[in-house]
């Protein structure tokens, strides 16, 4: 049995836009279970965050922002590798694209967003920032138990 719940009035919670929480009745216990994507080409990243989150929790992964966009109905919090944006190495205008793409969805533009930057030494050619875009940061290296803290955000 799911049921959808929807946070009462405090400041804190509309500043995150009402995120959704899925219940779920399990043995005369509620458990919560949350809606994750995550944006990245990295295998190691996705087993991480696979190992992170609650078991009752959804995560879906994509290569492609593009269909992570067209999948995000639903989602609590929106993780991307911002390597897995950038269409050229180096170049920050597959980041801006996706940034202009997601304010611009119908869908994704209200889920937070938290980007995973690119490792320190990684050099892009400018970095562009937009207002109250980036939910949150990750800096690298990335293991399961940031994906587990994370997830106690939404």
């Amino acid at each position: 049995m799911l049921a959808r719940i929807k946070p009462l009035g405090k400041k804190s919670v509309q500043k995150t836009q009402f995120l959704r929480l899925y219940c779920r009745l399990h043995w005369g216990r509620w458990e919560f279970a949350l809606k994750f994507i995550l944006v990245t080409t990295e295998e190691e990243m996705i087993g991480e965050a696979k190992e992170g989150f609650h078991p009752n929790d959804e995560l879906l992964t994509f290569s492609s922002w593009a269909e992570a966009l067209d999948a995000a109905a639903g989602a609590d919090l929106m993780f991307v590798d911002m390597l897995a944006t950038l269409s050229e190495p180096h170049k920050i205008a597959g980041y801006e694209a996706f940034a202009h793409a997601k304010m611009d969805h119908p869908v994704a533009k209200s889920i937070p967003l938290v980007l995973i930057s690119p490792p320190d030494d990684y050099e892009i050619d400018f970095m562009a920032g937009f207002p109250d875009f980036v939910f949150a940061n990750l800096r690298r290296p990335i293991n399961y138990k940031i994906f587990r803290r994370a997830s106690t955000w939404a």
